[in-house]
């Protein structure tokens, strides 16, 4: 990180120390639970820095802690601004661009920077499954089928993120009433293991978990079970709970209270969403249009596919 300071003056140096300084003291601050005051010395810390790779990186940095607080705007400055300088990682700036833009409903500028994302190093199974998303959210149905598929071409890339795109590729199979493909789609994402050897993540598990109940599937798998397992204080395992009517759902949101205003408005879309879903199967459609317009009730989680499908859940109704 100091190879762009080689020829620097000793001002510019000590500006860039400095910059350090103040970055080790606003993780110090978001540690604390403190985001406002975490988000004021990070942009600090970039008027501080001399103009290098490294002040990029910071403001791609706060530009995903705003994202975090649902400032979906300022965010997508920070990133604009460290793609227009300079940045160690231009691929997570586009990325986190693309979110940006979709989360202010601005699904085919999305759709470009993520393809300029997977362009410039992004895994091409995370760009695709977010494409994905921005194809549902502009009514493509079937080219986003197209994008979900699995192939060669995805070897490469990080299980995890495979598992995400056959989860997604499992939801339009559902969608368009191919339950043998939805089948096969969910058997996929539950046989990915992840580059650490862990299962799959959390959310992945709930997903999965309600897709197979939906689809037919009778017992849980254990790679489900396992991820409740390991997390038994999760929000996710007490949303599995509530789903499965063994704990109430008010208590999803004071579990949630600590996470940043945009992630919790996240979670909460998966979860009614979820729910809506269920709802859906067993014919209650009262509470499944209930839970699918509560999974829409934050424009800011445009970003996510679960506003989406939740909305063509409600058009399903109609």
């Amino acid at each position: 990180m100091f190879e762009a300071l080689k020829n620097a003056t000793r001002e510019e140096k000590m500006r860039f120390m400095g910059a350090i300084l103040k970055t080790a003291e606003a993780d110090e601050v978001l540690k604390m639970g403190d985001s406002a005051g975490g988000i004021a010395v990070y942009r600090e810390a970039i008027a501080l820095c001399p103009p290098c790779e490294m002040r990029g990186d910071y403001q791609v940095i706060l530009g995903a802690h705003l994202f975090d607080q649902g400032e979906a705007a300022a965010a997508e400055e920070e990133f604009r601004a460290a793609l227009a300088g300079d940045c160690g990682h231009p691929h997570e700036a586009l990325r986190r661009l693309a979110f940006a833009r979709a989360a202010q409903g601005d699904f085919d500028t999305a759709v470009g920077a993520m393809h300029e994302a997977a362009k410039a190093g992004e895994d091409l199974a995370f760009a695709s499954q977010a494409i994905v998303t921005f194809g549902v959210a502009l009514g493509r149905i079937a080219e986003a089928g197209q994008v979900a598929e699995d192939g060669p071409e995805l070897m490469d890339c990080e299980p995890e993120y495979r598992r995400r795109l056959a989860l997604s590729a499992a939801e339009l199979a559902r969608l368009s009433g191919d339950g043998a493909k939805m089948a096969a789609a969910l058997d996929a994402a539950a046989g990915f293991r992840a580059s650490d050897g862990s299962v799959m993540g959390m959310d992945e598990a709930l997903r999965l978990g309600v897709l197979d109940h939906v689809g037919g599937r009778v017992g849980q798998r254990r790679e489900v079970s396992a991820a409740f397992e390991e997390a038994p204080q999760s929000w996710v395992t007490l949303a599995w709970e509530i789903l499965n009517g063994r704990a109430q759902a008010v208590e999803l949101v004071s579990r949630l209270e600590s996470e940043p205003w945009g992630i919790r408005a996240e979670n909460l879309a998966l979860y009614h969403r979820l729910a809506g879903l269920l709802a859906e199967h067993e014919g209650d459609l009262t509470s499944a249009r209930k839970h699918y317009e509560t999974a829409r009730i934050e424009p800011f989680t445009q970003w996510c596919i679960d506003y989406h499908l939740a909305g063509i859940g409600l058009e399903r109704m109609e």
